[in-house]
């Protein structure tokens, strides 16, 4: 009796995981199905579809974040904002966007270096404001981890616009504390100089500007800039630690 209680039991167990898988399976396919026009291609198309999902989330202004995504898109792409590419952003941003899938058929599509690119692309549009919310925060992060980039360079994009003691800087000349570059380059007062030395080497290949040569000079000077800061950084805690 109580054998045939427990296959009875089982059964129903499996039909109900059944019946539920079915109704995710379902919900997945319409969501998939209404998303696909919201997939990037390529990192151009990123930065318009991107631009939309953090227009998603909680901000004090989309003014600010709309006006920074103009300059960027003109400046960097030098092409004029189009009728197209206003009316994708616009329907993007009102869409329902599955970011993580988004992300995950990009990765195969653009390189690491460009991944980096986007990452200090959505930093500066979310500070755009000048004021970073935790949404717009936790997103920028798991995008970065959805598009494969590893937790310590996430750590140092970070670092190039945040410090640990919560205090912002902009990549774009602003002074940098001590603290400031040694989260850039990932490393503590305590490491070694050849544990420095690599850090330094591993995070400049990574930002050098001849990575980006393909998305053209504009792309190349932004890199320089980036591959300054962290020569400067470096440098300076080279002096501090007397190496």
């Amino acid at each position: 009796m109580n054998i045939l209680f427990s296959i009875i039991v089982i059964l129903w167990l499996v039909i109900i995981i059944r019946i539920q898988a079915g109704r995710i399976r379902k919900e997945f396919i319409r969501a998939d199905y209404h998303d696909y026009s919201y997939i990037p291609e390529d990192f151009h198309s990123a930065v318009v579809i991107f631009s939309a999902a953090m227009m998603k989330k909680q901000s004090k202004s989309k003014k600010e974040e709309f006006e920074y995504f103009k300059k960027y898109y003109e400046s960097r792409f030098k092409k004029p904002l189009t009728s197209s590419v206003l009316a994708l952003l616009r329907t993007a941003a009102n869409s329902r966007l599955q970011i993580s899938r988004a992300c995950y058929q990009l990765k195969s599509k653009i390189t690491y270096e460009e991944s980096l690119q986007l990452l200090h692309f959505l930093y500066g549009f979310a500070m755009s404001d000048s004021f970073i919310s935790a949404a717009e925060m936790r997103i920028i992060r798991l995008m970065g981890r959805f598009i494969g980039v590893n937790a310590s360079d996430l750590d140092s994009v970070h670092a190039f616009y945040f410090s640990r003691e919560n205090k912002s800087s902009e990549a774009s000349g602003s002074s940098y504390g001590m603290n400031q570059y040694y989260e850039i380059l990932g490393v503590t007062e305590d490491s070694s100089h050849d544990d420095i030395r690599k850090a330094y080497r591993n995070l400049a290949m990574k930002h050098h500007p001849d990575k980006l040569a393909h998305l053209g000079e504009e792309f190349q000077q932004v890199a320089k800039e980036q591959f300054q800061i962290i020569v400067d950084a470096y440098k300076k805690i080279k002096k501090a630690k007397g190496c």
